[in-house]
């Protein structure tokens, strides 16, 4: 839910009108998966994709929810009993937020990596061929805006870093980021 309450606070915000085509969501569990919008502003069409990765990192969260499981000897649940603010910033700061920073950083981050790589690739205009974002010749993508929270925004800064380190040489990441009209950072980054 999180992209399409995104999705419809910024089409509110703008004045867009979604068009049919919105609905172009693909979804397949244990993957990441983007989720697109097309609407209509002020006469011409904008596309957003909001990269949902976190199904990348669901098998560790679901290594940490052990006081949810029964006891080692099967007698039942988890044997102790966690003080409730100590249980609820497990269950929510721990399990479900850190760890994503903790995955992400070491080598179980690397398929992280490659996937948010190449959907910004995509976004670019490039495609993504064995692991190297690769740019067909001619111009810039269209005009493009990206806007990362959180943790994304480290994921894009790494993403658009190793793109420039690709082409770095040749100049061809240069056009196509200049395509790139302004970048957002939603993101409190103190705790990481």
């Amino acid at each position: 839910t999180w992209a399409q309450e995104r999705r419809q606070a910024l089409y509110e915000a703008l004045g867009a009108v979604a068009l049919p085509s919105t609905s172009l969501e693909s979804y397949v569990p244990g993957e990441p998966y983007p989720v697109r919008g097309v609407a209509r502003v002020n006469g011409a069409n904008m596309t957003t994709d909001y990269l949902v990765w976190s199904p990348l990192s669901t098998a560790y969260k679901d290594r940490l929810a052990y006081d949810d499981l029964p006891s080692r000897d099967g007698a039942g649940k988890f044997p102790y009993q966690r003080a409730s603010l100590n249980r609820s910033l497990k269950q929510t700061l721990i399990n479900r937020c850190l760890i994503d920073a903790v995955v992400y950083a070491g080598e179980n981050g690397d398929v992280i990596r490659q996937w948010i790589k190449s959907q910004v690739c995509a976004g670019l205009g490039g495609s993504d061929r064995q692991g190297r974002c690769r740019f067909a010749s001619g111009g810039a993508a269209p005009n493009t805006v990206l806007v990362a929270e959180s943790l994304g925004s480290k994921l894009l800064a790494d993403a658009l870093r190793s793109i420039w380190a690709e082409y770095e040489r040749s100049g061809r990441a240069a056009v196509q980021l200049s395509s790139v009209q302004a970048v957002f950072l939603l993101a409190n980054q103190i705790p990481l």
